[in-house]
């Protein structure tokens, strides 16, 4: 009997140890170390590829040569990124040698940009220069150009300093230039000439340029030791004449508000404090009574001012814009007007604006051009003010 208890537990523990075997061996046979190689069209070896394993926090990067080496499973997806290039994806089939090949992003490379002197393509610059579209700025329905710039550029700052309706964001490029009385806002430019930025509405932009390095310098002087920003307004295009209309809606509220003691229990927690300081109670229990129950509210109230106060406007804001854009062989013309209203989030404060925009360029003979633009806004704001005695 006792031979075959022994029998039996040494066949359990070669079963056990038969199956541990047969795991590792699936195991090994689907995880692998996948080796490859990432060059360009011409056969370069490109470094610094970033080679990640779909869905997971596993990847690895090239090396001077090209080459990568990780640890993946049969089956699955390598996404390939680069920039200046378009991703892949490459399934992982067997352990040979993956050859990748990067095609370029041609589209992003030959993306023009407007430059201090003229416009041009992004794959000829040398300089520190960013660009944003007028599709990018669709994007972000909002009452002001500068809070549509914030996180669409890179070395691109946007604080918004207060709620107010109507008010602006400060715009900075790569921080802080200087603490001189010279500024510290970067020189804005629209269609050449020196402006706001927010006097621009945002529907009229085709596209905005940050010119970031010292080289602008060159161009405009010590004006752009904050930097440049360039905004192009939209133009006419020959063609049929197209009317465009867009419109957004909203409301505007506090994302958090701090909870407040009641009156009476904040009497009390002053009470306990100062006869912990060995003083005299400032509140009597009539009083605490008083904040407790309401019956005096003039002299005892019980109100939550900071939440009254900010929720005692609507917070409704919307805008319209409407534009007519067409023109032939010689003549090209837009018409653009918009018209934005915010109220505040505090009573009897409110931002009404009303702007127009208006491109014209005619061949008026050859070799000579007419450009026309006028850009016009009228600009309303209601808003408490102090009283100085």
């Amino acid at each position: 009997m006792k031979n075959r208890l022994e029998c039996m537990q040494s066949i359990r523990f070669l079963a056990v140890l038969l199956m541990c075997c047969l795991s590792y061996t699936t195991w090994a046979q689907t995880q692998s170390n996948v080796n490859g190689l990432v060059t360009d069209f011409s056969g370069e070896p490109l470094i610094g590829v970033s080679i990640l394993v779909k869905g997971t926090s596993n990847g690895t990067v090239t090396d001077l040569d090209g080459k990568f080496s990780l640890s993946a499973e049969m089956g699955n997806m390598l996404q390939i990124s680069y920039v200046g290039y378009i991703s892949q994806e490459v399934k992982v089939e067997s352990d040979k040698l993956l050859r990748i090949i990067m095609e370029e992003d041609t589209k992003k490379l030959e993306e023009v940009v407007v430059i201090g002197y003229g416009t041009q393509k992004k794959v000829n610059l040398t300089g520190a220069v960013a660009a944003v579209s007028a599709e990018d700025l669709a994007s972000k329905p909002v009452m002001s150009t500068a809070q549509a710039l914030a996180g669409l550029a890179p070395g691109l700052s946007v604080l918004q300093t207060s709620g107010r309706p109507g008010q602006g964001a400060t715009v900075k490029i790569r921080g802080t230039g200087t603490f001189s009385k010279a500024g510290t806002d970067p020189l804005v430019l629209i269609d050449g000439l020196s402006g706001n930025i927010d006097d621009v509405d945002p529907n009229d932009i085709q596209s905005i340029s940050f010119l970031k390095d010292a080289a602008s310098a060159s161009i405009y002087g010590n004006r752009a030791a904050n930097g440049v920003i360039l905004i192009e307004t939209k133009k006419g295009a020959q063609g049929k004449t197209t009317i465009t209309y867009s419109n957004s809606f909203g409301w505007q509220q506090p994302t958090e508000l701090p909870d407040f003691l009641p009156s009476w229990e904040y009497a009390e927690y002053y009470n306990m404090a100062m006869r912990n300081m060995g003083k005299q109670e400032a509140y009597l229990p009539e009083q605490i009574q008083k904040y407790r129950d309401g019956s005096d509210p003039d002299n005892y109230p019980n109100v939550n001012h900071l939440k009254w106060l900010l929720e005692s406007g609507s917070g409704f804001q919307h805008q319209h814009n409407l534009s007519i854009q067409g023109g032939n062989a010689t003549t090209s013309y837009n018409l653009s007007v918009g018209y934005r209203n915010q109220e505040g989030m505090t009573a009897k404060t409110s931002n009404e604006r009303m702007t127009a925009l208006f491109t014209m360029k005619s061949e008026i003979a050859k070799g000579l051009m007419l450009n026309l633009n006028i850009n016009a806004y009228n600009n309303k704001l209601k808003f408490p003010t102090q009283i100085n005695r």
